[in-house]
């Protein structure tokens, strides 16, 4: 897979091909993969370049800029520190897959000099790549298209998390792969999970957190009957309902699951072709313990030993993303960190 290039703004075009020939400059500058929003040929490019259906894509989204007037020019990446852990962990165990962020933020061409250390990090992974393209632009055409131009997503209660559930379904919808938060810490590759996959949350509701499907075939049909229903009976209020209360009923359905049988029987014997992962190989540690994992207690050893069946784990961002991390405290979450995003935190300094 190829990208476009982007030059320092200093040199030409004929002293660029002569760096990339003849200096180290190429590896420099083949981080430089950007789509700018005011060059249509070189959005083209990268989104023939990039967007390919890919059953081995793995899509990350910020949303932070999504269908807002006032989109501001990003100085840098707009991730924090353990999005990037999230991002750059996920890319480590999984490196023939290509790690896909969307960024919602536009970016100016010298966006790697401004980022933060630890989003630079992730960039010089071989298999990360940024997608900077218009929320509105990609959704244009889709089965949700209507709910923009409807101004239903605009006037959505949670904007942010309901625009990143729309996002993540057409991603999958379109290209096929993987969309995952960017609130995990990936432990393990991918490659061992079915093609078709969603994952429980708990014995009672399933989660839009980390889901896979192929780009052709019943996992496809499944998210297209998800998208149908999405348009129709988009949720402006429910911070689950356009993800993980929408996913669970669909499945249910999908699946010809009787009427009469609960989310809850259909997790605990499942007998459809979308399958689902263990809830501990995502959610070893429900969000009620969420402090288990970022304060230092007694317990460390017993739950780093709970973790090892786990493909990756749950920080769950919405209620701990204030929850300081000093290192050297060794809470389990900072051990984890130093195991899988071992650039990330060395480069925070004294807090994570």
């Amino acid at each position: 897979m190829k990208f476009l290039c982007i030059r320092p703004k200093k040199l030409s075009i004929q002293s660029c091909l002569i760096a990339i020939l003849i200096t180290s400059f190429f590896s420099f500058c083949k981080f430089y993969c950007i789509k700018r929003w005011d060059d249509e040929a070189m959005k083209n490019i990268i989104l023939k370049k990039v967007l390919l259906p890919n059953d081995n894509n793995i899509f990350f989204i910020e949303t932070s800029c999504a269908l807002k007037e006032d989109k501001f020019f990003a100085d840098g990446l707009q991730i924090s520190s353990r999005q990037a852990c999230a991002i750059y962990s996920t890319a480590k165990m999984n490196p023939s897959r290509p790690v896909i962020l969307y960024h919602s933020c536009p970016l100016l061409k010298n966006y790697y000099e401004s980022s933060s250390e630890a989003a630079l990090h992730i960039l010089k992974l071989k298999n990360v790549y940024i997608l900077n393209e218009k929320y509105e632009d990609i959704l244009r055409g889709s089965l949700v298209e209507n709910l923009i131009s409807s101004n239903k997503l605009q006037e959505s209660k949670y904007l942010y998390k309901h625009a990143s559930d729309v996002l993540g379904l057409v991603l999958l919808y379109k290209y096929g792969g993987a969309y995952m938060d960017m609130n995990f810490i990936t432990r393990k590759s991918f490659d061992t999970l079915p093609k078709n996959v969603l994952t429980p949350l708990s014995y009672k509701n399933l989660s839009s957190g980390f889901m896979q499907f192929e780009q052709k075939g019943f996992g496809n049909e499944f998210l297209k009957q998800i998208l149908i229903d999405l348009s129709k009976n988009f949720s402006k209020t429910r911070w689950d309902g356009n993800g993980a209360f929408l996913i669970g009923e669909r499945f249910l359905k999908f699946c010809q699951y009787p009427e009469d049988k609960s989310l809850k029987e259909a997790i605990a014997n499942n007998s459809c072709d979308i399958a689902l992962n263990k809830i501990e190989e995502f959610y070893p540690i429900y969000f009620t313990d969420w402090e288990y994992l970022f304060k230092p207690n007694n317990h460390t050893k017993h739950i780093l030993n709970a973790l090892n069946n786990s493909i990756a784990v749950s920080f769950w961002n919405f209620i701990s993303r204030n929850e300081e991390i000093k290192i050297g405290e060794n809470s389990v979450f900072e051990i984890l960190a130093w195991q899988y995003c071992h650039d990330i935190i060395k480069s925070t300094g004294q807090s994570f």
